[in-house]
């Protein structure tokens, strides 16, 4: 009887810790975060409360690329040629990305890769904006959609 009194409170504490941790990965990310698209062990966020207009009319807004799986990560880096130093303990990067949603375009801005404790492992800072057309049935169209229906632009 105490075996199956063990074994239910070891159940209900694990079920609670799953339950938890995934509170603990929406309270770190915020509630402005809004899921727009998941692709190969990627989700992808966009920051609802801090789309800025441009003079030219282009949008700005941070976005949020999180995976569990570092390796994913490292080897993407690696078939890209950029630096893999401390990936192996990725887990998300902020990328501020600008829209030209008249256009149907898209460029980076700043993209910085944390580890997954918060410490910054690499960051680019992209002092000419390559703006370049937003394909269809990409990960960019997704944001590009979500983000321009949501200005109304």
């Amino acid at each position: 009887m105490k075996a199956i009194l063990l074994l239910g409170a070891c159940f209900l504490l694990l079920s609670f810790a799953t339950v938890n941790a995934g509170a603990q990965t929406e309270i770190k990310r915020g509630d402005n975060w809004v899921l727009y698209s998941v692709a190969e062990n990627y989700s992808f966020y966009y920051d609802k409360t801090n789309i800025q207009q441009q003079s030219n009319k282009h949008l700005r807004v941070w976005i949020r690329e999180e995976t569990e799986e570092a390796a994913t990560e490292v080897k993407r880096k690696r078939d890209e040629g950029l630096p893999t130093k401390g990936h192996e303990f990725f887990s998300y990067s902020l990328v501020l990305s600008e829209i030209d949603c008249n256009n149907k375009q898209i460029g980076e801005v700043l993209v910085t890769d944390y580890d997954n404790k918060g410490n910054v492992l690499k960051s680019f800072d992209f002092k000419d904006v390559q703006m370049r057309p937003v394909k269809p049935d990409t990960i960019a169209e997704s944001l590009y959609k979500a983000v321009c229906k949501a200005e109304k632009i």
